[in-house]
């Protein structure tokens, strides 16, 4: 099985990817296939050296080197200055992977808060800062994906000590559900792959843990399905995850994606009310109009406010990109995200590259509400 060449050969897309965690046996057999499918591929890891090994081992592809960028994601903000130094090297990014986790304490320790500071930040924070600066990125050309590597452990239960683990997992499922929900129908898209234990047979386990072939899954095989997952003949909806184990597989959306719950008005009895003449009701309609638009672009400075830390009274009138300094790639994607759950809207594509101040903000609501 082979399905990411197949559509993509004759989409126009860029056949690009990163991948972070490329040193990783997963990263590696992950870039390897992927190279093999003519995708020039940007390595991304700790370890230089290896980088630079896996680079000159992979299969040559006729739109340039492969690139190697040194990055230690459990730096507070080495996810931007990766994702921006891939987009310089690449000129654009038609996949994002993102596999990098620190290793998995397999000791008797049911909390480590060292250890599990690192899994929140390169799991969850690290993602977040790589997806602000390369979802902005894909918008503009209307297609590409983001690809988080999450567990099986998600929905099955581990042993005490993987706490921490699972639960960057969780975190990074939830903000691949939140990265769905800002692309949908802008021709990008945000999937998890969620696999059981794959039979490295040199990899570690837990202790007390014995290693039995039947429940582990060959890794070929694996990928063979994450490519297809991406872009074969059942390649996963924007929004779902695909959980592969030995013991079957489950495809499905994920957290936060579900049907909002309606919840049905108790029915009130009231005394019967006269109608009004036409030019009443007409007037209520307009008022109540007035109202609503009030009432949203309140909620949209309190939105705003909140997003960028300022006082709840703050003048935001003449803010933007220009005096505020956390607005940046990060700062506007937070803030779209934000605003368009606070008033259930959602900011067309091509609007969202003007929004550089408070009033173009404003001004691309009014349009919608």
């Amino acid at each position: 099985m082979s399905g990411i060449s197949k559509l993509q050969r004759g989409s126009g897309e860029a056949r690009t990817a990163i991948v972070t965690g490329a040193t990783g046996r997963i990263g590696q057999d992950l870039s390897r296939r992927l190279a093999d499918e003519g995708f020039r591929v940007a390595l991304v890891g700790r370890d230089g050296a290896k980088l630079a090994s896996l680079a000159a081992k992979l299969p040559t592809v006729r739109s340039g080197a492969h690139v190697v960028i040194a990055a230690d994601l459990l730096l507070a903000g080495s996810g931007i200055d990766v994702a921006r130094d891939a987009i310089q090297a690449l000129g654009r990014i038609g996949t994002f992977f993102h596999l990098a986790c620190p290793p998995v304490i397999n000791e008797n320790t049911l909390y480590d808060p060292d250890h599990a500071t690192a899994m929140m930040r390169v799991g969850y924070h690290a993602f977040m800062e790589l997806a602000s600066v390369i979802l902005p990125h894909m918008l503009p050309a209307q297609h590409g994906r983001i690809v988080g590597f999450l567990t099986e452990a998600i929905k099955t239960p581990v042993v005490p000590t993987w706490s921490s683990y699972v639960a960057s997992k969780m975190a990074l499922m939830g903000a691949l559900a939140s990265v769905a929900q800002h692309c949908r129908n802008t021709g990008v898209s945000a999937i998890g792959i969620a696999p059981g234990a794959l039979d490295y047979h040199d990899t570690p386990l837990p202790a007390g843990v014995a290693r039995d072939r039947q429940l582990r899954i060959d890794p070929e095989y694996f990928l063979d399905l994450v490519l297809n997952d991406i872009d074969g003949s059942e390649a996963l909806d924007n929004g779902s995850f695909h959980l592969i184990s030995a013991s079957g597989e489950l495809r499905g959306p994920m957290t936060g994606l579900a049907s909002p719950i309606v919840v049905e008005q108790a029915t009130v009895t009231a005394a019967p009310v006269v109608a009004p003449t036409a030019v009443t009701a007409a007037s209520a309609t307009l008022s109540a109009s007035n109202g609503q638009k009030e009432a949203a672009f309140a909620a949209l400075a309190q939105t705003f406010r909140r997003v960028f830390n300022l006082a709840s009274d703050a003048d935001v009138g003449a803010l933007g990109t220009h005096n505020l300094s956390n607005w940046d790639s990060l700062g506007q994607l937070k803030l779209l995200m934000e605003v368009e759950q606070a008033l259930e809207i959602r900011i067309p594509t091509d609007r969202v590259q003007s929004i550089t101040t408070y009033k173009s903000l404003q001004a691309a609501v009014h349009d919608l509400i």
